[in-house]
């Protein structure tokens, strides 16, 4: 008689580094989801943690697979976990923050309802460092919902808008030969790699419902407004602009024009955090805050346009302040929402 193998649906990727202190938090959300846990596997990727992790992931056993391995940055842990995972859809979890016991299951659902989709994003809530919702204004994106959405000329704009961190992220397995392996130059942003080239090999999905937590604990990489550490988001933003020039030469929806308005888009979002770096410039703080306007109002009706370009409230504070004391204004607001208002 023909024994048949054990069908893995779900592989859910943790990776980690010195999240000892919340990983539990993110292992335990995946072990209670509703979705078959037969029909899943765990893999928690360390990149060379120093702190308690090892000891902590021991004690789940059989029930996660735990790899170890150097130090080497987020994409170096995404590789290897994708390399050794056996499911047929890839669900991505950073090990600080967790899921709602609903989201491998709405992930998996929507995969398999439509055949061309492939990559699914999420919403997500915001916690604290002890799992308390919050509200984080310093980013709190408005998200579309929308299903089996292919990419043109018209809707790169609600792409781009509808951009997501890793741990609302997941892909179908078989686009990896096209996207594999993601850079690892960069010791974060591996989420800004997928979300921009996954639109050129499949159709998209993003499902408002906030399936996801994502922490804000002080020492996130992405969600800071500490400028010591804007160099490296500048650094992960370049390669992945490198590497979305390398990606898409394989994929069969290139189009010249709407390749060049994702590069546009790209280079405006680039330009907007090397400012961060030199507060000062305020012509090229001016100058990138028109760009961004005039590539994302292109179907903007004429009425709209004034409306939009007389309440921008970035060119009105820069008028109105200097560039200087409008970033100290700006940083002393959200240090203040940051540690007093959430901790």
């Amino acid at each position: 008689m023909e024994i048949r193998k054990k069908r893995i649906i779900a592989s859910i990727i943790i990776d980690t580094y010195n999240y000892g202190r919340f990983i539990e938090d993110a292992i335990d959300s995946v072990l209670n989801q509703t979705f078959p846990q037969k029909d899943m596997e765990i893999i928690v990727v360390d990149d060379g943690s120093t702190d308690n992790t090892s000891q902590i992931v021991k004690k789940y056993k059989d029930k996660i697979k735990y790899i170890y391995k150097e130090n080497r940055g987020q994409a170096s842990a995404l590789n290897l976990g994708i390399e050794n995972s056996k499911g047929e859809y890839l669900v991505f979890l950073d090990a600080d923050d967790f899921c709602s016991p609903q989201r491998v299951e709405r992930v998996v659902e929507e995969f398999e309802k439509y055949e061309n989709v492939v990559q699914v994003n999420n919403g997500f809530k915001f916690v604290n460092k002890n799992g308390k919702e919050i509200d984080f204004a310093f980013w709190k994106p408005n998200f579309y919902e929308f299903h089996n959405l292919s990419l043109n000329r018209k809707n790169i704009y609600l792409f781009f808008s509808s951009f997501a961190p890793m741990s609302a992220i997941a892909l179908r397995k078989g686009i990896l030969k096209y996207i594999l392996p993601f850079p690892e130059k960069s010791k974060i942003g591996a989420d800004m790699c997928i979300d921009l080239v996954a639109m050129w090999f499949g159709n998209l999905s993003f499902l408002k419902e906030e399936l996801t937590y994502y922490r804000i604990h002080g020492d996130n990489l992405w969600s800071t407004n500490n400028t010591n550490k804007f160099k490296l988001h500048v650094e992960a933003m370049e390669n992945a602009f490198l590497y979305l020039k390398k990606i898409v030469k394989n994929s069969k929806i290139y189009d010249p024009v709407l390749f060049k308005k994702a590069l546009k888009l790209w280079e405006i979002a680039m330009e907007q955090k090397r400012i961060n770096l030199k507060p000062k410039e305020r012509e090229k703080m001016i100058k990138i805050e028109i760009e961004k306007f005039g590539a994302y109002s292109e179907n903007y009706s004429i009425s709209r346009r004034l409306y939009k370009f007389a309440t921008l409230p970035y060119l009105i504070l820069l008028i109105l302040f200097s560039p200087g004391l409008y970033t100290w204004l700006k940083n002393f607001y959200s240090k203040r929402e940051f540690f007093k208002k959430w901790n």
